[in-house]
């Protein structure tokens, strides 16, 4: 099936709450976006919505709204008539990630996530704002086709199986960054723009998840000292503490990004490029995962294998 796309108008209104309440993010080079952050800025919104935005804020230092903005983020697509379509999906999705760095208050606060963006709607001005954002999209959309067929090709190359891929774009967020969704067989990928690497990714992520039993079993044999650099995991948030959890969090991520930079169109210099910007941010693993993939074919049927090998530090057949 080939890659969709679709916008969410929950996923814009809860980018609307947080622009609204402090964040600024954005691509200062996308003076279409900024002209719209800037009336978003100046429209009047209640004070509780504003108030239930600011609550995304964290200390993270690479991006101040990770993990909640991510979590609102997805949150948006199980959300229908302003009313969670099913609470305890949203849950499951969400302790499925890997990260268990919330605390009881998440929960709590998440439930309220509806009413919030039902508050975003009612402002006189929402309306405008919305359709500005759709005209922006739709300048965009035959760009974003003509990137979709070159990474059909590449997820062609890792699995034989009918997939559903759909972009969501998201264009007040960060660039650069991306989150996904699943639901069902359907895996959404919200970013600003549909790039390789970032599809792929995101593609990718519930594949390795599903063998992260592997990770975790061959965890005391691993030399993570030379595998993952945890002091730069805990900054960036990929690991929330030093344990067994988070260190098996952290190596999933070093698969999902070597994997991704493998099977990608890139040439040898971008794939070097994207796995030194990897190795350098603390995923050291991301080197000996493409360094394998060059002697191999790496696809969905072989995954586990793959995972085990490399776990094991063992030649990969």
């Amino acid at each position: 099936m080939p890659i969709s796309i679709r916008v969410n108008e929950y996923l814009f209104m809860s980018y609307v709450g947080l622009v609204a309440s402090g964040y600024e993010l954005a691509d200062k080079n996308d003076t279409e976006i900024m002209s719209l952050v800037d009336d978003i800025k100046n429209t009047s919104f209640k004070d509780n919505a504003i108030q239930y935005f600011k609550k995304a804020w964290s200390t993270n230092a690479i991006n101040p709204y990770w993990p909640y903005g991510s979590d609102i983020s997805a949150a948006s697509f199980f959300i229908k008539d302003f009313t969670f379509s099913n609470f305890d999906d949203y849950t499951a999705f969400t302790k499925s990630v890997g990260f268990d760095g919330r605390d009881n208050w998440f929960w709590v606060w998440i439930k309220e996530f509806p009413n919030a963006l039902r508050q975003i709607k009612e402002s006189p001005e929402y309306s405008r704002l919305w359709k500005r954002y759709q005209d922006i999209i739709q300048t965009r959309l035959n760009d974003y086709n003509r990137q979709i067929k070159v990474i059909e090709s590449a997820v062609n190359k890792f699995t034989n199986m009918s997939y559903s891929i759909e972009f969501s774009p998201n264009l007040l967020q960060m660039p650069g960054m991306a989150d996904f969704v699943k639901q069902g067989d359907r895996t959404v990928v919200i970013t600003t723009y549909p790039t390789e690497i970032a599809i792929l990714h995101e593609f990718l992520h519930p594949f390795v998840s599903a063998h992260r039993n592997i990770i975790s079993v061959l965890l005391p044999i691993a030399n993570l000292d030379k595998r993952i650099n945890t002091e730069r995991m805990i900054t960036y948030g990929y690991m929330w503490d030093d344990s067994e959890d988070a260190k098996v969090h952290a190596l999933e991520e070093c698969f999902v990004r070597g994997i991704s930079i493998g099977i990608s169109n890139m040439n040898k210099q971008e794939k070097a490029q994207y796995c030194k910007w990897s190795c350098d941010s603390g995923f050291l693993l991301t080197s000996e995962i493409l360094k394998a993939i060059d002697t191999m074919d790496i696809t969905e049927d072989n995954l586990d294998d793959f995972i085990r090998q490399i776990m094991e530090g063992g030649c990969v057949k």
